[in-house]
């Protein structure tokens, strides 16, 4: 059973839209950590270089899991790298006004 998601979406204007439970960052950001272990390990047959959007569960025992198919190994570190930004940004006073995200985000269509 899923505890937690955190969706990385890269959008068309080229900008990420991250929905994740920002309220918690210490979750999202073992989330984020796990995540990058498990995309290092994953064989190459999972990668899909039109993937856009990097989801991330964590189940009920803290297993991270990441949803194939995947960005290119490139693209995933950098949606890793710019969606721990958007979450440290979460509540910061000088943090830019936040956009609604997408449905993609949160596996919609």
């Amino acid at each position: 059973m899923e505890i937690a998601r955190i969706g990385i979406h890269l959008n068309d204007q080229n900008l990420v839209d991250v929905g994740a439970p920002m309220q918690r960052k210490d979750i999202c950001y073992e989330m984020l950590k796990a995540a990058a272990h498990v995309i290092e390990r994953t064989p190459e047959q999972h990668f899909h270089p039109a993937q856009r959007t990097l989801t991330v569960t964590m189940g009920q025992s803290g297993t991270i899991d990441v949803a194939a198919p995947l960005p290119s190994r490139k693209l995933c570190d950098t949606l890793l790298t710019l969606g721990r930004e958007v979450i440290e940004r979460f509540n910061d006073d000088k943090a830019p006004e936040m956009r609604p995200f997408s449905d993609k985000v949160m596996g919609g269509g």
